[in-house]
Order: structure tokens, then sequence, then C-alpha cells
């Protein structure tokens, strides 16, 4: 999990780029939840999710900093 303090040092272009990386970790873990009915680690769902709400957070304040 990364702390918020080091997205906000990231440029914009890199987080909207680790945020669809997030996304798409996100969707992997829920296809494979709902595939095998047998979910080694469901604390990864929770975990994405809530480090795509920092990421988008950092976003609009960058957007709303920036004009």
């Amino acid at each position: 999990m990364t702390k918020a303090k080091d997205l906000r040092d990231l440029s914009l272009d890199e987080l909207v780029a680790n945020c669809e990386d997030e996304r798409k970790k996100l969707y992997m873990l829920v296809n494979e939840k709902k595939q095998t009915r047998q979910f080694e680690k469901p604390h990864r769902i929770p975990q994405a999710k809530k480090e795509i709400a920092r990421m988008l957070t950092i976003i609009s304040e960058k957007q709303m900093a920036n004009g």
C-alpha cells in the first residue's frame, strides 16, 4: 500500500497510469474470486479499492491546484 505522501510526489500522468493499473488489478481479483469461489487473500480487494480512492483524491487535488 502506497502512502498518500509518496503519491503526491508523482506527476499527474504517473498517477493516472498507476490508477489504471490498480483498476486492472482489482478487476482481476474480483474475477478470480467469482470463478474459484475459494479466494486465498480476500483482503486484497478492499485494499485495492482504497488505493484507487487515494489516487483519485490526489488526482483531483492536483487538478484543482492547476486550474
